[in-house]
């Protein structure tokens, strides 16, 4: 399965999912979905892609 742009970054900040979802606010689960592809994250909220890109320090436009 290829890597989300999500996962990638997520993965370069050295981050796990729950570190992510702790650091950002954003449900493990709903990270997950963006994830595995279950969900779109170019259909996400704006203020849940802020979160999870300020949690990873990368520009927002990087993981969608």
């Amino acid at each position: 399965m290829a890597k989300t742009n999500l996962q990638k970054k997520r993965l370069e900040a050295n981050l796990s999912q729950s570190q992510l979802a702790e650091k950002s606010g954003v449900k493990l689960r709903t990270i997950q979905h963006y994830e595995f592809g279950d969900n779109d994250i170019r259909k996400a909220a704006v203020e849940t892609v802020l979160a999870l890109a300020e949690a990873i320090g990368c520009d927002l436009k990087e993981i969608i």
